[in-house]
């Protein structure tokens, strides 16, 4: 009788798969140019920045400037469902950037330097 039971569930998922897929839409990839404003937490600045997410083969790449900074490659870009991360080598540090891909077509996060949270970020997607 179980056997029959586990074979009646094996044949839905197989029959009916949208059905055994979870409802949350999968999340859009971040390649492309966002812009916006990086505000340190202290409330000292608002610094406005470009990030350009590329995508070479399965890699994820791109460049980031802020103005007054500098502008620097980005690394061990990732990106798992609306959660990106990638790190920008400065000559002020590294700043490792977490962030997620809002419903409302942003990406924000936090960005840290030495494991410390520094400042915040929230861009926009800019039209090709």
């Amino acid at each position: 009788m179980m056997r029959l039971g586990l074979v009646a569930i094996l044949a839905i998922g197989f029959a009916a798969p949208g059905l055994a897929q979870s409802s949350t839409p999968a999340a859009e990839s971040v390649v492309g140019t966002w812009t916006g404003t990086v505000d340190l937490l202290d409330g000292s600045q608002s610094i406005p920045a470009e990030y350009r997410f590329t995508k070479t083969g399965e890699q994820l790449g791109g460049t980031a400037t802020a103005t007054g900074q500098g502008t620097g490659d980005m690394s061990a870009v990732s990106q798992t469902g609306d959660k990106v991360h990638w790190t920008v080598v400065l000559p002020q540090g590294v700043f490792v950037h977490d962030g997620t891909l809002k419903t409302t077509g942003t990406l924000e996060g936090v960005i840290l330097l030495e494991d410390l949270p520094v400042a915040s970020f929230k861009l926009q997607r800019q039209k090709p």
